[in-house]
This record gives C-alpha cells, sequence and structure tokens, in this order.
C-alpha cells in the first residue's frame, strides 16, 4: 500500500523531487498525507451538499471555491 500511494503522488517517477521524495516515504508520510487528503474532500463535499447547497448558492463559483479551499487544505 506505501509503494502505492507514493507512486500516486509521484505520478510513477514524473515528479520524484530527490531527497525530498525519499524522506516522504522513508518516513512513511505519503499514507498519512493521502488520508487527510480524503478526509479533507469528504467534509468538505458533505458540507457543501447538506450545508451549502441552497437555492441562492447553487452556483458554479459557489462550487469553485469550495474546491480552491479544499485543494488549499489539503
Amino acid at each position: 500500500m506505501k509503494d502505492l500511494v507514493a507512486n500516486f503522488y509521484e505520478l510513477w517517477g514524473g515528479a520524484y523531487l530527490g531527497s525530498f521524495s525519499d524522506q516522504m516515504y522513508d518516513n512513511d508520510l505519503y499514507f498519512s498525507v493521502a488520508i487527510y487528503s480524503s478526509l479533507v474532500a469528504l467534509v468538505l463535499t458533505i458540507a457543501y451538499y447538506y450545508v451549502i447547497d441552497r437555492p441562492g448558492t447553487a452556483k458554479i463559483s459557489i462550487w469553485a471555491l469550495n474546491l480552491l479551499v479544499g485543494g488549499i487544505l489539503s
């Protein structure tokens, strides 16, 4: 699992960053980053559909802002 997540984040070698990537892999940080990112995406999606999504806020700009916030937090 560790190898799969690391390969995904490094785009199968296309985004390998040398010593930074080696340290992330050696300290098993790729998996915790993946879990955190998944939880942020899940919480923001649920918040959007159950709290924010009302007729007055049903706009592409609100959804794009939600995606931007999720990307920044992740």
